[in-house]
């Protein structure tokens, strides 16, 4: 029995962060370089500062200003992580998605080149193979490209990159009479 894939829920397909336009940062190339990251155990520690502050925090030096910027911090970060989960799985579903359709395109359009040419050959239609040059063409495009590869590996076997090539072995171990007789 094949075994079907399941259907995404339609939380998973909707995402919209317009919400967070605000709060979200286009980063330069490289920029993300030195930026931490929360380690195992964060959550615990934010949920522990954010617990003992009414109590303890002005006890502790956290000035409520500092309070206050943290935990908008926090809130934006969950936010933000509970947006990525959907684009993650958003994300997954469009790429399954895409390449079972290319798959499924690949396999219709390489079967009409071969229906193509047997209705060429059965029915001697030159003509028709003409008008589908290129979709024969891009059928072939492996075959040929296999075929090349295999030429050039083949040509590299026979002509090594490296002209200095080692010595024979048996060259250099020179066998002399000066060892001991048994």
């Amino acid at each position: 029995m094949e075994k079907e894939s399941k259907k995404p829920s339609i939380d998973d397909l909707f995402l919209d962060a317009r919400p967070l336009a605000e709060r979200l940062f286009d980063l330069p190339p490289g920029e993300r370089q030195g930026l931490r990251v929360a380690m195992d155990g964060f959550d615990e520690a934010a949920a522990e500062v954010i617990d003992f502050q009414p109590r303890y925090g002005a006890r502790a030096g956290i000035s409520e200003q500092d309070f206050e910027a943290f935990t908008h911090t926090v809130t934006c970060r969950n936010e933000i992580r509970k947006h990525l989960r959907v684009a993650r799985k958003l994300l997954e579903v469009l790429e399954e998605s895409d390449a079972v359709y290319d798959d499924q395109a690949q396999r219709q359009i390489f079967s009409f080149a071969q229906i193509i040419e047997a209705r060429a050959k059965a029915y001697g239609d030159p003509e028709i193979l003409a008008k589908y040059e290129k979709t024969r063409a891009y059928r072939s495009a492996i075959g040929y490209k296999a075929a090349k590869t295999r030429r050039r590996n083949e040509a590299e076997l026979e002509q090594p990159e490296n002209d200095d090539l080692p010595e024979d072995p048996a060259e250099d171990l020179s066998v002399t009479d000066e060892s001991p007789a048994a």
